[in-house]
């Protein structure tokens, strides 16, 4: 089975975890999931992410063009030991 996103409307799905299915469990704030999809131009890009609010920990492989010193498939990662706050993915 395969899809292929529509080259004229972004696409974007964010699911919430179950924080009890979490492995081990983490706290009290559902981890989330997001998957999107979009066409740059003719290229195609994607972001498969996962960030849980709990330990600061968020994860995914990219395709994009935000970080081109990484090329343009990259997996990125950020763990925070202190409260979260935003900011660039690092890898």
């Amino acid at each position: 089975m395969s899809y292929e996103p529509d080259s004229i409307v972004k696409k974007f799905i964010q699911a919430e975890l179950d924080p009890n299915r979490v492995v081990p469990a983490t706290g009290p704030e559902p981890p989330t999931l997001d998957v999107e999809w979009r066409f740059v131009g003719d290229e195609p890009q994607f972001r498969i992410h996962y960030a849980d609010p709990n330990t600061g920990f968020n994860c995914g492989w990219h395709r994009d063009g935000d970080h081109p010193e990484l090329g343009a498939v990259h997996f990125q990662y950020q763990y925070f030991t202190k409260r979260p706050r935003l900011a660039v993915s690092e890898a």
